[in-house]
């Protein structure tokens, strides 16, 4: 795995904190010519490697190394020092150093996962509600979503939770509709009997390998617009070949999607579906078997990002957690640090004085005798005020990462704040979080569309909730929504309204404000109609009295 170019110099210089250099970005954003559109075309190659679909495009080879980085810093420690220039990086060997001693040092690590609980949080954030259908969503599609929208059958809910959980990990994941090659041309009755339908797929961001993209007309709803549209898209995957009788094994391939255009005027454009394998020997080139090729009755490829991050291109950026994760190694090296100079203050070294040669016989029967009256011995350790240089280095990290978290992720809980403190830390962190959930939102919406148009149907959307705000509200908020309410200055019916739009009533699903106001109020007045109501004179006792 190549080292970031970030981490590349001293974890603790500011150059560390700086975005890597862009110049690929700079020239995506740079107005197109007329003629050539705009691609992230592959990487420079030599003559003829233009043709070989395994080749990388230039933004794919630039984020890899942080792909491959975030992807060891989610996985913990044990990823990270298995990779020799990482474990480098954050434990550099000193010059004096054994390999054993060095070894010895690196295994007694202290690791945090801050980056991977923060992406939870993210992820827990946007999606406390579930994905919404609308209700104009056609029956048959509502019910394809809700039987599972891929082939293993998985829920909208957990689909979108692993879509979500590799955007916000990795800076982009990918939603791809697909559709299975009927065994021949068949009517569209005999498909659904088949139980042939549109299915999703989730694209992780290191599998793909080029989103080509050119400048021409399109139409939406039957409206030409000129603009950039996705002409072609190539990724890895891997497919289950047999392996004798009872055996399988797992063979890479790469699959393009590319969109063909119309030859002559009433045409309309398809996406033609290719699949290459790799040929046995050195060569190691992939081919393409033309027996898997398919093609999709749309006029765009059906491939949908999700962009959580600072945007590379159209359809890529980097990680939104890069930052944050620098920030985890670096407390990673030097807690360790720590931890291990506190392993050495725990087991110190004796040391002998005056004395030419000594043999210990450790016990408590044992007796040390010194022939030279000036000879001594006594333990060596590091004093515990060493120790406060890295504690304080480690409590400024720490700092940073809440900071980084709080503006970033995760909202405020804390009830101390005023109220306009915690509504500014609020908008700055909806913000970002906005973005993710809009584009999540757009992925979804998209593939929702292209369904729905494989099975030649109209509408359906879905809806991901932006009210981040799921903490409910303070304690002294609640306490002044009910003295308002005590001050005859709001009915009970909109004090009620105000505590569950405050998250008050989360755990009681049905509440309704408006019939529990009504029942309160019925209560009420048959506690004082029975208290007004006189009591019924009593009857004289008719038994004789005893005498």
């Amino acid at each position: 795995m190549a080292i970031p170019s970030r981490l590349t110099g001293t974890l603790n210089s500011p150059s560390a904190r700086s975005w890597p250099s862009n110049d690929a970005v700079v020239a995506s954003r740079r107005p197109p010519n007329a003629v050539g559109g705009t691609s992230s075309g592959p990487a420079a190659k030599s003559e003829g490697e233009g043709d070989r679909p395994e080749n990388p495009c230039k933004a794919v080879e630039e984020l890899r190394p942080l792909w491959e980085f975030m992807e060891a810093v989610i996985d913990g420690a044990e990823e990270l020092l298995e990779n020799g220039d990482l474990k480098q990086k954050v434990f550099p060997q000193m010059p004096l150093e054994t390999a054993l001693a060095y070894n010895a040092r690196a295994q007694l690590y202290s690791w945090q996962p801050f980056t991977k609980r923060v992406a939870a949080t993210a992820v827990g954030t946007i999606l406390h509600t579930p994905p919404a259908i609308a209700d104009d969503t056609p029956e048959e599609l509502a019910q394809l979503l809700e039987a599972g929208v891929d082939l293993y059958g998985s829920s909208l809910e957990t689909f979108t939770n692993d879509l979500l959980s590799e955007s916000v990990i990795f800076g982009s994941s990918y939603l791809l509709v697909e559709y299975p090659k009927p065994p021949s041309e068949l009517t569209r009755k005999q498909e659904r009997d088949l139980g042939l339908r549109p299915y999703w797929v989730q694209i992780c961001a290191d599998d793909v390998l080029d989103a080509k993209t050119e400048l021409t007309t399109t139409f939406k709803n039957g409206v030409p617009m000129y603009g950039v549209q996705l002409t072609q898209f190539r990724f890895k995957a891997t497919q289950h070949v047999p392996d004798g009788k009872f055996g399988s094994k797992e063979e890479e391939i790469i699959k393009v999607y590319t969109l063909v255009k119309a030859e002559k005027a009433g045409d309309r454009p398809y996406v033609e579906t290719s699949v290459w394998t790799k040929t046995d020997g050195d060569s190691g080139r992939y081919l393409e078997n033309e027996d898997l090729r398919g093609r999709l009755s749309l006029a765009y490829i059906p491939i949908f990002p999700v962009l959580s991050g600072k945007k590379k291109g159209q359809y890529f950026s980097y990680p939104v957690l890069l930052d944050l994760a620098y920030a985890n190694i670096e407390h990673f090296s030097v807690a360790s640090d720590l931890r291990f100079a506190m392993h050495m203050q725990a087991i110190p070294k004796a040391v002998a004085y005056g004395v030419d040669e000594l043999s210990l016989d450790a016990g408590p029967e044992s007796i040390l005798c010194f022939e030279d009256p000036s000879a001594k011995l006594e333990y060596v350790a590091p004093p515990p005020a060493a120790y406060d240089v890295m504690m304080q280095r480690i409590s400024a990290i720490e700092t940073n990462m809440l900071n980084m978290t709080i503006s970033i992720l995760q909202p405020s809980e804390s009830a101390a704040e005023s109220g306009i403190a915690r509504r500014l830390i609020m908008s700055q962190t909806e913000g970002i979080l906005n973005t993710i959930a809009s584009s999540l939102e757009n992925a979804l919406n998209g593939a929702i569309a292209a369904t729905a148009e494989l099975l030649e149907l109209d509408g359906g959307s879905i809806t991901i909730n932006r009210d981040f705000d799921h903490h409910g509200l303070t304690p002294e908020e609640v306490s002044n929504v009910l003295g308002l309410f005590q001050g005859q200055l709001l009915t009970r019916k909109t004090s009620l309204q105000l505590l569950k739009a405050g998250d008050y009533f989360r755990d009681l699903e049905d509440f309704d404000p408006e019939l529990e106001a009504e029942a309160v109020d019925q209560e009420i007045a048959l506690q004082n109609a029975e208290a007004s109501t006189p009591a019924p004179a009593a009857e004289p006792d008719a038994t004789p009295a005893l005498e």
